[in-house]
């Protein structure tokens, strides 16, 4: 596998009465051997679980994930996850490069922003709030944003980004960031792929540092809390005021009144092969993603996707293409009989995939 460039980001809030703050924090992370850390992150991840008093219950984690285990489970606090991620960190360091990147607003300065709500060439645009603008807007796409100002600042191109899933309009940063290079998108990525799980613990990880540091998110406090940790090459790059242009809609949304901008089709951009869900519509059981990811049905999934280099996405049959190599897993009646129907029709088409019952990933 050649190098992977991982992404992913959250939105960091400090909320006082008379001045509320947003801001965003994102992180890259180059991995020069993919394969090598692939298998050290299952191996230590597992490990550092243990000597922490908790059993590891799938591969690869996501931050919210861990921090919903020390809370309920251990009745930890942020500081003991942020020694965890700091320790974790550390011991993957080897053949990994990062680069830190956070968004801020001044509405004193920058009060508005001009965003399209037609095609950029009419010249119909909106003057909206930018905090508003940052915290709405510009935080559902962050991670498109940052290997966007990754490449800008390195002029790396021709390289594989691994994206966490996100949602968002179509901008210069996102056109310029798939010309050069091979973009794909993890619906859920940090639960499964150690890529974006890693990335996910950075961000993470320096957002409890200034938490418990009680330091406001800028370059210089940044830096000094990765400089704590062991990773030889860190870099730290503020995008916002000063890429307004590159980060705002190209285009007004298709059949809607909504200013949100033409989405970005993310559906042709997930990796594969895909791990279709089939969601059963149950009235019995309320059903959504995050009842199911706190299920050991989805402990499996994240597994097998790990094992498979893939990614996870509920079926829909309205926008969904299921191709060879994918895999369809389904875990009660309304699934088992959609994928009976899935399989016989494409089996007609000469598709190739394979269908899986839940039970059937439990040994």
């Amino acid at each position: 596998m050649t190098d992977v460039i991982a992404v992913d980001s959250l939105t960091y809030s400090r909320w006082k009465r008379t001045n509320p703050f947003h801001g965003l924090i994102g992180a890259t992370v180059s991995i020069h051997n993919p394969d090598k850390f692939k298998g050290e992150y299952a191996e230590k991840m597992a490990n550092s679980l243990l000597k922490v008093g908790l059993e590891s219950t799938k591969m690869s984690y996501s931050s919210s994930a861990l921090a919903r285990r020390f809370f309920d489970e251990l009745g930890a606090g942020y500081k003991e996850l942020g020694l965890f991620l700091k320790s974790f960190i550390d011991s993957l360091c080897d053949n990994i490069s990062i680069s830190v990147f956070f968004a801020t607003c001044n509405p004193e300065k920058y009060p508005r922003t001009v965003i399209f709500t037609g095609e950029k060439d009419s010249g119909r645009t909106e003057l909206v709030p930018t905090m508003e603008f940052l915290r709405d807007w510009v935080s559902q796409y962050f991670p498109v944003i940052c290997a966007w100002k990754l490449i800008k600042c390195t002029n790396i191109y021709r390289k594989k980004f691994y994206l966490d899933g996100f949602r968002g309009p179509i901008t210069n940063a996102w056109n310029e960031l798939i010309k050069g290079n091979d973009v794909q998108i993890f619906p859920l990525g940090d639960d499964y792929n150690p890529f974006i799980s890693f990335a996910d613990l950075i961000v993470r990880y320096v957002n409890e540092a200034l938490r418990m540091k009680r330091l406001f998110l800028n370059k210089e406090n940044i830096e000094l809390v990765l400089s704590e940790l062991s990773i030889e090459e860190s870099h730290v790059h503020y995008t916002f005021h000063n890429d307004l242009q590159n980060l705002v809609p190209l285009y007004k949304e298709e059949n809607s009144k909504s200013n949100t901008g033409k989405q970005i089709f993310v559906k042709n951009f997930r990796k594969r092969p895909i791990i279709f869900l089939l969601k059963e519509g149950s009235k019995v059981i309320k059903e959504d993603s995050e009842w199911l990811k706190q299920t050991p049905f989805f402990d499996k999934v994240c597994d097998l996707a790990f094992e498979v280099d893939g990614s996870v996405s509920f079926y829909d049959k309205h926008q969904d293409k299921i191709m060879d190599g994918d895999k369809v897993i389904y875990y009660g009646p309304k699934g088992k009989a959609m994928a009976k129907e899935i399989d016989g029709l494409l089996k007609g088409v000469g598709r190739d995939i394979e269908l899986i019952y839940s039970r059937d990933l439990f040994p």
